[in-house]
Parts: structure tokens; sequence; C-alpha cells
């Protein structure tokens, strides 16, 4: 989708937005004689609406691009987000004055009002607090990769032999990286490049299981022939793990014998590898032990 036509579908929002904020202002505030409205002022608080949403916009916007340059994306999100919720709730105390609202008006009405918008919007209202919840919490932050399970979502697992399969357990659940949360979703690349956006309430339920960075435990299964001297076996294959270059903490690296056949013997390698990507890095992992393996025979 072109950046114009994403910017003509905000637009048209925002006025839709406008349009129906006025229309239900109009009627609430008449109804509930929580203040005398004129078009005068509906109009005037139409203006300010769509002019405060500009302004909140274009600032959030240089206060997150300026953070994340000193900071980084992180925290360059959190100010921008952060940002946006103050100037937003600011925009609304703005336009209820301009709509002749005082305190103890809103607060006689507000009962009442307060219930109905309750009522009404009662998921977006649960993804707005737990998209607050999720900003000071912290529980993952932007760029984080992680995984998260969630008992809302169904998933279907296929099952596979433990002998010659790498992954000891599966997460049900998505993982990828955070790339932004919103006002009502948190939004996820998948490591297959896949885009999920998953509703804020969802998101403070889920389990998140966080991928660190720096290092991460690869564990790899490999089957080899049979060999009289075992011992000289597993230092071989020890030795090419070390100098895999995937590897980043030579002396944790494990090498063990966990099950032995009549004609193979079953290798379980255990290796701390760099970054959080354990697909490639158990790739090469493999890679090196099969070449060993096969100078061997």
């Amino acid at each position: 989708m072109s950046s114009r036509r994403i910017v003509l579908i905000d637009v048209i929002g925002v006025l839709l937005f406008i349009i129906v904020a006025e229309v239900l202002a109009y009627y609430s505030l008449s109804v509930l004689k929580i203040a005398p409205v004129s078009y005068t002022s509906l109009i005037e608080a139409g203006i300010t609406i769509l002019v405060g949403y500009i302004a909140i916009t274009i600032i959030a916007k240089t206060i997150g691009d300026f953070v994340t340059r000193i900071s980084g994306p992180r925290k360059g999100n959190t100010a921008s987000v952060t940002f946006r919720y103050v100037g937003y709730i600011v925009l609304a105390l703005v336009v209820l004055s301009i709509l002749g609202v005082s305190g103890t008006a809103l607060l006689a009405g507000g009962t009442f009002a307060g219930l109905v918008v309750g009522l009404a919007g009662q998921t977006v209202l649960s993804n707005l607090f737990a998209g607050i919840l999720l900003l000071v919490a912290r529980p993952f932050e932007i760029g984080e990769r992680v995984t998260l399970a969630t008992t809302q979502y169904s998933f279907s697992v296929p099952a596979y032999s433990p002998k010659f399969y790498s992954v000891e357990k599966f997460v049900l659940g998505f993982t990828g990286t955070i790339e932004d949360i919103t006002f009502n979703y948190s939004i996820i690349r998948l490591d297959e490049g896949a885009v999920v956006k998953i509703p804020n309430n969802i998101m403070i339920q889920a389990a998140v299981v966080s991928h660190p960075h720096t290092e991460t435990i690869v564990r790899v299964r490999y089957e080899a022939k049979m060999t009289k001297d075992l011992e000289f076996l597993l230092n071989k294959v020890k030795e090419a793990v070390q100098n895999n270059q995937w590897v980043a903490n030579r002396e944790k690296i494990e090498v063990n014998v966990e099950a032995i056949t009549q004609n193979t013997v079953l290798l379980l390698i255990d290796a701390p590898c760099k970054g959080e990507n354990e697909t490639k890095a158990r790739s090469s992992l493999l890679l090196s032990v099969h070449k060993v393996v096969s100078q061997l025979d």
C-alpha cells in the first residue's frame, strides 16, 4: 500500500470520526442537559479535534524519531506512544471545555454517560487500558524477539519422532519480533515474515517467552555409525563444534551420548550460539558435525 493511500485513509478516518463525535456530542449533551451546545461550538470543537490530531501525530513522530536517534527504537516508540496518550487526554479536555462542559455538570451526567460508553465500548476500552499497562509494565519492548503463548488462539502441532529431531519441546504460540504497540493492537512480525496484529487485552494475558539477542542454547542430535572408540568420536565432534562460527562460548559446549544401538550411536550436542536465530545456528552445527563424522568413516 502506497504512502499516499495510507495518508488518504487516515484523513478519511479522522473526518468520519469527527462527524460521528459531533453528532454523538450534540445529542448526548442535549439529552443529558450537561451543557447548552450551539452549532458554532460544534464546528469549533470539530476544528480543534482535526488540528489537535494532526499536531499530536506530527509531534509524537518527531519525538519518537529524536529519542530513537539518541537511545534506540525501543525507547523511541515508548516516548512516541506515551506522548500520544497524554496528548489525546489533553485534547479531550480542551474539546469538552469548548463545548461548555463544566466539572460539576460533567460529574452529574458522568455516571449515566460512563455506563453507556463503558458497555458500548468495552472491548475498545479494554484494549486501550491494556496498551497503557503494556507501556508501564513493559513485559517486552520494541525490537525484542518473543514467543507469545495464549489460549485465545488455537494451534495444530505435528508430532515428530524425538530421535531424529533437535527441538525438545514446542511452545504453542507466535514467535517473532515486536514491531509496534498501538492503542488497540500489538504488531508482531513473525520469523517467516508474516505480520500479526494481536489485541492488547489478549497480550496482557499471554505467556511471553523472551529470546535473548546475545546468546541462545542450541541443541542438536546426530546419528553416527557405531565405533569402538566413542571417546575419540566425542572429542572430534566437540572440537568441530568449538570451531563453528556460530558458537558464542566454547567452554560451555557439551557433547554426550544419548542412545546406542547395534549399528549406530546417537549424539546429543548443546552449544551456546550467537544471536537469536536457532535455525541457522542449528544448520551450521549439523554441517560441522556431519563433516567431521564423514572424515572418520
